[in-house]
């Protein structure tokens, strides 16, 4: 509570972390083609030491198995963007800079789903609170909401007209936000796909965008730097 530094790890590939469904493990990028799946509580007492390493994902090599860290294929020569994990299932999802998002299940590294879109990359990802379903931020303008199952799209959120930055659930998933490049945040219906509210907040582009937790108001970071709070009664 007093802001004490617990843990410093350097040597990361700065691009993103996510923690699994338990929170007993993390899953960080190690590099521009790999993450790694880390035991946390071993990692905190350990460091980057081998007894911490639960699993390898690493993009272009071929399934394998080294003593007792598993090494699987994931993308090819693609570079990882995003990371985002169900908060059920101990699930992951990866995209990459050429289209292909995967899901993987951490424990087993067995693939899920492998989805191809060459005409939009996956910005940003967004698992809904039951895990059924999760949400994309698609390059080309619009959201899209995947049941978590099939890997089937449900719903495509029109009315960006350039990329969608990042996109997320509201804490009981009723409503999807999305932060544009075009300056806007808009707020769509997660079950019929019907836009709610459109804001402009800034000329700069809109980079992230979050629900506060009881649903009424709504955050918006601007690529400009500047935070913007905005009241919500829909």
């Amino acid at each position: 509570s007093d802001g004490s530094e617990l843990l410093s790890l350097p040597g990361f590939y700065g691009c993103c972390f996510a923690f699994t469904e338990n929170g007993k493990s993390i899953v960080i990028t190690t590099s521009s083609s790999s993450v790694t799946v880390f035991d946390f509580a071993t990692l905190l007492t350990q460091s980057r030491s081998a007894q911490a390493i639960l699993r390898v994902l690493r993009l272009g090599s071929t399934a394998r198995t080294a003593g007792s860290t598993s090494t699987t294929e994931l993308f090819g020569s693609e570079s990882i963007i995003r990371i985002s994990s169900s908060p059920v299932g101990d699930i992951i999802a990866l995209s990459a800079d050429g289209g292909l998002l995967r899901l993987y299940h951490t424990a087993t590294g067995e693939q899920l789903h492998i989805l191809d879109s060459a005409a939009s990359v996956s910005l940003g990802i967004a698992f809904s609170a039951d895990g059924e379903s999760f949400a994309t931020a698609g390059s080309d303008g619009k959201a899209r909401v995947l049941d978590t199952l099939s890997g089937k799209i449900f719903l495509t959120l029109d009315g960006h007209s350039s990329a969608v930055n990042n996109v997320t659930f509201s804490r009981e998933s009723t409503m999807l936000a999305t932060a544009s490049t075009d300056g806007t945040a808009k707020i769509f219906d997660a079950t019929t796909g019907e836009e709610m509210l459109s804001l402009s907040v800034t000329s700069a582009g809109v980079a992230d965008v979050a629900f506060s937790p009881d649903g009424t108001r709504l955050y918006t970071l601007g690529a400009d730097g500047v935070i913007k709070v905005y009241a919500l009664q829909i």
